[in-house]
Parts: C-alpha cells; sequence; structure tokens
C-alpha cells in the first residue's frame, strides 16, 4: 500500500477583522513537481456598504461551450493582491443571513515558479491585501459587528420578554 500524503497545506489567520487563508498545494505539470501558494480573504457582501452589494454579487456568465463563469468583483481588484486577483467565488448559503466572498491570489501566475515562499512570507502578503482593504473600505464592518447586529433585535424581544416576566 502506498504511503498517503497530504496534498495541501492550509494556514489560517484572523487579521484585523478578516479571515485570511494561506494554502500550499502541490501541482503535477508535464515534466516537474511544484508547490504552489495561494492566499484568499473570506468576506461577506454584508460587511461591505450597500453600494458595492451589485458588484460584489454580479451574475455568473454561461459561455457557450457549458463552462460558467463568476465575473470579479471591480471593486476589490484594485486591492492589494500579489500579482493581481486571481480567484473570485460566491457561495451563498439559502437559509443563511449572509452571502460569502472568497476571494484571492496565487503565485504562480506572475512567472515566479522559480522563487521559494513560505507559509510566514505569503501570510504577510496577505495582510497587506487586508491593509489595503480597510484604506479602500473604511467603512466595512467585520464579521463579528455583522453578528451582533443581526441579533440585537432577537436579544432585544428576550429582554422584553424577561422583563415582563418581573
Amino acid at each position: 500500500m502506498s504511503e498517503l500524503k497530504p496534498d495541501r497545506e492550509l494556514y489560517r489567520e484572523n487579521y484585523r477583522g478578516i479571515d485570511i487563508e494561506v494554502s500550499r498545494f502541490w501541482g503535477m505539470p508535464s515534466r516537474y513537481f511544484k508547490e504552489v501558494w495561494c492566499f484568499y480573504l473570506n468576506l461577506l457582501v454584508e460587511q461591505f456598504p450597500e453600494r458595492y452589494h451589485a458588484d460584489l454579487c454580479r451574475p455568473a456568465i454561461n459561455l457557450e461551450y457549458g463552462s460558467v463563469v463568476q465575473p470579479y468583483a471591480e471593486c476589490l481588484q484594485t486591492l492589494d493582491w500579489y500579482s493581481g486577483m486571481t480567484f473570485y467565488s460566491r457561495n451563498a448559503a439559502p437559509e443563511g443571513p449572509f452571502r460569502s466572498i472568497k476571494a484571492g491570489c496565487d503565485y504562480q501566475h506572475f512567472w515566479d515558479e522559480g522563487r521559494i515562499y513560505t507559509a510566514d512570507r505569503v501570510m504577510h502578503d496577505a495582510r497587506e491585501c487586508v491593509d489595503s482593504l480597510w484604506k479602500q473600505f473604511p467603512e466595512l464592518r467585520t464579521v463579528d459587528v455583522l453578528w451582533q447586529e443581526y441579533y440585537a433585535p432577537f436579544h432585544a424581544a428576550m429582554k422584553a420578554k424577561e422583563a415582563q416576566k418581573l
């Protein structure tokens, strides 16, 4: 039996209220085995002011040959991505109150296959991207704030009900 090996490593951090995911995985191109580094920001549409929601939720495009493409949000493309934003995915849980976005970049789109990276280096770049996010969207709200706002009416109703019992 062959020895099982992981196909990727994941490193996660919450920096300035934004969830970051750094990933290293191993690809098998035609002639050599290489590692591929990426970082992603996990965001919610509702973190952004409402004027950006349409851009963040642009409808998918059905291509002639059957593939479906999710257009990148224009407002996120100017962040400090390493070599530009190369990944964008919108995932909405139908029963959930918020719509999630995963945006990111990978290091092999910059013709840098021969360079060596580390998780610390890639996480540093991801933090710089988060800093640029806060600079571009100073009115951005954290996920914690969104959940507090979401549950505030429920908490108020529970407190009112308890007060009536007294």
